[in-house]
């Protein structure tokens, strides 16, 4: 998140648009300070603190320490974290406007799947209520990334709910999305972007999966797992790889059922469930 952070507070010009109703989120170039501070890399923490107090937050939220670390140079302490210390001397200088306020919070809660995922901690609400404090449009952003479907891309997510099935004495759900169905339907397999978070919500299951079929007999595999589960484990048996929570792998001269069978006979083999339940 630190990286994602800087990231957003660094890019200049920072454009973000996103339609939405009678909306548009647009965020535009940072605001500097107007008196640019004489910093470099070999100013001592404590000294740009000093300077400009409010720059203490940001160290907070990379996680340097500014209090008994201060007489350290902010490029030794930001190599020490493998963070680019010209970075961080720009987002030291940005002043947070509501429209910076803006960008950040998109960050956030693309980061954080908005709070639900588990690098959400408290330190991240305050940080998401500092943001909201400071101008964050929390509404026009969750327009942005929620309202925006089009309808043949609700009736593909209607097909591939209720294609969904259970497996694993209900430990898989998983559902599948070829070429011809979202062909049918005027869309193509990239507004299946996001389905697998809807098969993950039903009760019970550990891991869920969607199938795409990119082409004639390659299929991308797509998982998520809920804690005590794992979704990378079974993503690397299929050569894939990812996290433990989410992870994928695209495999190649099978079809959709023989991808969905043997992804099956994994999790029935111990792959990715817990051990008492293997």
């Amino acid at each position: 998140m630190n990286r994602l952070l800087l990231s957003t507070l660094c890019l200049i010009p920072l454009v973000v648009s996103c339609a939405s109703p009678g909306k548009q989120l647009e965020v535009m170039q940072p605001e500097l300070h107007r008196t640019p501070p004489a910093w470099t890399s070999e100013t001592p923490i404590g000294t740009i603190v000093a300077e400009r107090p409010q720059t203490a937050r940001i160290f907070e939220l990379v996680g340097i320490d500014y209090c008994c670390g201060g007489q350290m140079p902010v490029g030794k302490a930001a190599a020490q974290l493998n963070i680019d210390s010209m970075a961080l001397l720009r987002a030291l200088d940005v002043a947070i406007t509501p429209p910076i306020a803006t960008a950040v919070f998109l960050t956030l809660v693309c980061d954080t799947g908005w709070f639900r995922h588990p690098n959400t901690t408290a330190d991240t609400m305050r940080f998401a209520a500092e943001l909201l404090e400071a101008g964050a449009d929390r509404d026009t952003v969750h327009a942005a990334l929620f309202h925006q479907d089009s309808l043949p891309k609700q009736k593909l997510l209607g097909k591939v709910l209720d294609q969904v099935e259970s497996a694993c004495h209900g430990q898989l759900v998983w559902s599948h999305v070829t070429r011809r169905m979202a062909k049918r339907l005027g869309c193509g397999l990239g507004e299946a972007e996001g389905f697998i978070d809807r098969i993950r919500g039903v009760k019970g299951a550990g891991l869920a999966m969607l199938l795409k079929e990119v082409e004639p007999k390659v299929i991308r595999v797509s998982l998520r797992a809920r804690p005590g589960y794992s979704a990378l484990a079974i993503a690397k048996a299929l050569g894939g790889g990812g996290h433990e929570l989410a992870a994928g792998a695209t495999v190649r001269g099978a079809t959709v059922d023989q991808v969905a069978f043997r992804v099956i006979a994994l999790i029935e083999d111990g792959n990715g469930v817990p051990a008492a339940t293997a």
